[in-house]
């Protein structure tokens, strides 16, 4: 139950954003500035959160273990992707079927979703996760995406070292050195994070809003 009142409020923020657009408030340009929001500040202070929140209690060897189970995820996932695609007709969308099968959006819908319905542990467990997907999306995923004949697109460092994946190598320092974090800075961290779901849900709506509805 907590979870569908979860996703009916994340639709609520989302129609909140369509009716606002269709009304003309909202425009696509507030869509692209809600959208570096959520990227930038709001999804990192998501990520960091868990780490300096002194609810959170997990171990050392407990985060390990998740990162382990992560990295064994994502390397079964590229293989899964890999043989699925070997039987598909296509061939010029083979590496885009692929980067759907392999990266899916474990930050916007489901951070939120997960620090609902689990808890503060959970989302740093989710966080956790969100290393090899940052670290794979923008190297290996970058290869699939722009691998046309033999022309690639060069991984630059600056691509692999954005702000998704600074916030997570932070967060990972933040649970082994344990600093004790002043209750305002905590504060003002839940305070951004919060706003994920719903900036993000109403990026969705704007887009929608565009749309025609058939």
């Amino acid at each position: 139950m907590l979870l569908l009142q979860q996703m009916l409020v994340l639709f609520i923020y989302m129609m909140l954003g369509f009716f606002l657009a269709r009304k003309g408030i909202l425009d696509e340009r507030a869509g692209k500035t809600f959208s570096w929001m959520v990227v930038n500040v709001a999804n990192p202070a998501l990520i960091i959160l868990p780490t300096i929140n002194k609810e959170t209690t997990l171990s050392p060897e407990q985060i390990w273990e998740a990162l382990k189970l992560a990295v064994i995820m994502y390397v079964a996932l590229i293989v899964i992707a890999k043989v699925i695609t070997m039987f598909m007709r296509t061939s010029m969308e083979k590496n885009l079927y692929q980067m759907m099968m392999i990266f899916n959006n474990i930050a916007f819908m489901g951070f939120p979703i997960v620090a609902a319905a689990y808890g503060p542990d959970a989302l740093l467990y989710s966080a956790l996760f969100t290393l090899p997907f940052c670290l794979l999306i923008y190297t290996y995923g970058i290869v699939l995406i722009t691998a046309h004949g033999e022309k690639q697109e060069k991984l630059k460092l600056r691509s692999i070292f954005n702000i998704g994946v600074i916030a997570v190598i932070f967060a990972l320092a933040m649970l082994f050195v344990k600093p004790d974090m002043p209750e305002f800075v905590i504060t003002a961290t839940k305070g951004v994070s919060n706003l994920t779901g719903p900036l993000s849900m109403m990026v969705i709506g704007i887009s929608l809003a565009g749309m025609k509805l058939k």
